[in-house]
């Protein structure tokens, strides 16, 4: 459970396939020193009956449309763009195998930032849970996703701040926002402004 505070409440989300039975749901701390606000259970392929489903594309986290970078030089032996955005091979399998992504971005100074472009038919629009796979070494090193249509000003941006887990560099975590889409061409802006994150892609 993040430290965030005992009011600082985050989704902690389990998928798995669940055939048609009764269930009981058991939910246990061994550790303690935990609140909890609420328990669901949401079909996550349905939008019909409110159920969030996966973004329609996986993008490594190379496969960015723009970026903001403070030094011109390229780091870590990954990146040949030219733009100065620092990548390093990776080795989480979950990046590597799932996400079809065998570098990350890393050396992340505040304030810098990609932008991942993407698309949503107007037929299936509906909740979607945006997905971001980050890492950070120390406590503290925050992931903030801007999500816009192409074309709106910055004050139609819908903004959400996380905190990235400190378990090293290379041990990965999903992050994960759920957030209603309209059909429509879209914007994804990940920046971190603490910096001292690395990511390795963004579905």
């Amino acid at each position: 459970v993040p430290a965030q505070g005992y009011q600082s409440f985050n989704d902690i989300i389990w998928t798995i396939n669940l055939e048609e039975n009764d269930y009981v749901l058991k939910v246990l701390s061994f550790s303690g020193r935990i609140n909890l606000c609420s328990v669901s259970i949401i079909p996550t392929n349905s939008t019909e009956s409110g159920g969030a489903v996966q973004p329609p594309f996986i993008l490594p986290a190379l496969e960015y449309s723009d970026a903001s970078e403070k030094t011109p030089e390229s780091y870590g032996g990954c990146n040949q763009k030219g733009d100065g955005v620092d990548a390093q091979p990776t080795t989480d399998e979950i990046c590597q195998d799932r996400d079809q992504s065998s570098c990350n971005i890393g050396w992340w100074d505040p304030e810098e930032y990609l932008v991942y472009s993407f698309s949503i038919p107007s037929s299936a629009a509906g909740m979607y849970t945006v997905r971001v796979r980050a890492a950070a070494s120390r406590a503290g090193r925050d992931i903030a996703l801007e999500l816009t249509t192409v074309g709106a000003s910055s004050s139609e941006w819908n903004s959400k701040l996380f905190w990235v887990p400190a378990e090293g560099y290379q041990s990965f975590n999903d992050i994960l926002w759920t957030v209603f889409l309209e059909g429509n061409d879209y914007r994804l802006k990940v920046q971190s402004n603490t910096g001292k994150i690395n990511l390795c892609s963004v579905a």
